[in-house]
């Protein structure tokens, strides 16, 4: 191969990046084996909240996870030209294509994905604002200003126009527990 096709095959290869499938929760260390054959990896990553046991249900902990679980992004440098070496790398699983060719992806979506990720990567998946067992007080409705515990969490209701997260609440009405559905906009935690 001639320094001119050489040159060519080039600037073909850094014109965009490719879709690489990683195996099952190793997105980062393909990524780290990709960079050191001198490739540029994108791998786009949010933080998730959860809680940290089932005891201790106040308690939420952060960790960061690829927004496309199983997939990143990759594109030659000039060191690392040979789009080959990608399949043989540690994690990956295969350079994803349509028929006989890479999947290539234009840089202008990269660039998107990458600006819709500033400043919302922490509000993408937020914890929960109440958890079973808390103390609640009613803000509206025909509940209004009672305390309630929270039973609960649950899906948005289906056919609904708003599509807030709900929970069930146990309320004392006349004597005997009974159980409603609100949205988290109409309850706030007693102190």
């Amino acid at each position: 191969m001639t320094i001119t096709s050489k040159i060519r095959l080039f600037d073909e290869l850094k014109s965009g990046y490719y879709l690489v499938q990683v195996k099952h929760r190793q997105e980062l260390r393909a990524k780290a084996n990709l960079e050191k054959q001198y490739f540029d990896v994108y791998l786009p990553l949010i933080k998730k909240y959860q809680k940290s046991s089932v005891t201790e249900n106040k308690h939420v902990k952060s960790s960061l996870v690829a927004l496309f679980p199983g997939y990143l992004f990759c594109r030659a440098t000039p060191q690392g030209a040979d789009l080959s070496k990608i399949r043989s790398t540690r994690g990956v699983i295969k350079l994803v294509k349509f028929g006989t060719e890479p999947t290539k992806i234009h840089e202008d979506i990269i660039n998107s994905i990458k600006s819709r990720l500033k400043g919302v990567e922490a509000h993408l998946i937020e914890p929960h604002k109440f958890h079973a067992g808390d103390v609640v007080q009613i803000l509206n409705g025909p509940f209004a200003h009672l305390n309630a515990s929270v039973e609960s969490l649950c899906r948005p209701l289906e056919g609904r126009e708003s599509n807030e997260q709900r929970a069930f609440l146990l309320i004392e009405l006349m004597g005997k527990l009974q159980r409603i559905q609100v949205e988290f906009s109409s309850i706030e935690k007693v102190a």
